[in-house]
């Protein structure tokens, strides 16, 4: 049950990290994106897309935080 737990905090933590960060580097890297997405599970794989490809290096390490 544990696992699973930490599974859903794990998660929760994940999307938070992606919002900050969509918020942060909206303009530098999700400028195709709407401004005011809330960011969701599904939505991971394109923020950390987004991060690696059109971030600094700061971007870089967030984008290699969500995929821990």
């Amino acid at each position: 049950m544990r696992g699973v737990e930490r599974q859903v905090q794990s998660m929760g933590s994940k999307i938070e990290i992606a919002q900050r960060a969509f918020d942060k580097f909206y303009a530098q890297c999700f400028w195709y994106l709407r401004p005011d997405l809330q960011v969701r599970e599904q939505d991971l794989p394109t923020i950390i897309d987004g991060l690696r490809k059109h971030g600094n290096r700061e971007a870089f390490l967030i984008a290699a935080e969500l995929c821990r």
